[in-house]
């Protein structure tokens, strides 16, 4: 085989680079005499290339997969019918479930859920308090009684509650439905409260929310915060009411102890009542935002009023529709700040 000298000198100076000696090898195999290699030209170098046997290309192994893991399919709650099984379950805290039945609630503890049916019954008088503490469904039936202080339910000490969509019947607008003493973080959603005196009564207090429920049939106030720091009351409905003669009807009074960070917003009432009030307050209260609501009045004079001075905070674009109300009164002190309010589309 005839080798072009100019073709070899071509060829020496190609394989001097290692990126070409690495192609060589892989072509080639490591038995090539890479020396002699050298010495032939282009031509021969392909030559040997051609010929040479191919390195055999080691087998793709499959991806191994891994194993599938099930999670294990917990069984449904059951749901306890007695009083005895519910004192038991309640010894262990968690998740529980009732079922149809007459209890008596007296739940301590921290961390537990109690889901009720709308065939749970719960008898007037019963206690919650503890941290941490859900109850969902069920109705609080019976009669309220003002004289010896027995509400529908009571939440003294609580920190952490939450009510959502529990109905509390009482009878006769007699009593109060919740009332709670040195109470925190209270959560009151999405509720029926109706046929009782007062609706939630909480004395003394942090962080307590009453939104989206529904007051009906109430003999005097749907929300009595005395001495409550964070007070919302929001996209409450109050409707049908019927209030006792001797009593004072508000959607919210604030009581005795002033309170600070109120917030009472968007609520909807169809009721005749007499609105937002802070009649008999000790102090002025602090912050006090009322804003957005609808107030429908019949016979009662007022709508809002806040009458202890250096009351702070503002009251807007509240909507007041008079009704069969002579002259309903619209009393704000002038340390709060007032706009966009009207009464029957005027401006106040």
């Amino acid at each position: 085989m005839a080798i072009d000298p100019k073709k070899a000198a071509n060829a020496a100076d190609l394989l001097s680079r290692p990126a070409a000696i690495s192609a060589l090898k892989a072509i080639t195999g490591p038995e090539v005499n890479y020396d002699w290699a050298r010495s032939l030209g282009l031509q021969a170098l392909s030559e040997i290339a051609a010929t040479a046997a191919p390195v055999p290309t080691p087998p793709v192994e499959p991806p191994i997969e891994p194993p599938v893991v099930v999670p294990p399919v917990e069984p449904p709650a059951t749901a306890i019918t007695t009083q005895a099984a519910f004192d038991q379950a309640l010894t262990k805290g968690g998740n529980i479930t009732l079922g149809k039945g007459s209890f008596t609630l007296n739940v301590k503890g921290s961390g537990i859920t109690i889901t009720a049916t709308p065939e749970t019954i719960f008898k007037t008088g019963g206690s919650i308090s503890g941290r941490n503490i859900t109850l969902k469904g069920g109705k609080v039936l019976g009669k309220a009684k003002m004289a010896n202080g027995v509400p529908l339910l009571k939440i003294e000490g609580s920190d952490g509650l939450t009510l959502d969509g529990v109905e509390f019947a009482g009878s006769d607008n007699s009593g109060v439905a919740i009332f709670g003493r040195n109470v925190k973080n209270l959560t009151v959603i999405r509720c029926d409260i109706h046929n009782v005196r007062d609706g939630v009564m909480i004395w003394t207090g942090f962080n307590i929310v009453v939104e989206d429920n529904i007051f009906s049939q109430m003999g005097s106030d749907c929300f009595d915060p005395s001495g409550v720091d964070g007070v919302y009351f929001r996209r409450n409905k109050i409707r049908d009411a019927r209030h006792m003669a001797s009593a004072h009807p508000d959607i919210v009074q604030l009581g005795t102890a002033p309170c600070k960070n109120v917030y009472i917003e968007d609520n909807d009432s169809e009721a005749d009542t007499m609105g937002y009030d802070d009649f008999g307050c000790t102090g002025p209260n602090l912050n006090v935002n009322v804003r957005r609501n609808k107030i429908r009045t019949v016979g009662y004079e007022n709508t809002i009023r806040f009458l202890v001075p250096k009351t702070t905070g503002e009251v807007v674009d509240n909507v007041i529709i008079k009704g069969g109300s002579k002259n309903p009164l619209f009393s704000v002190p002038s340390s709060m700040k007032k706009s966009g309010n009207t009464i029957d589309g005027k401006p106040i």
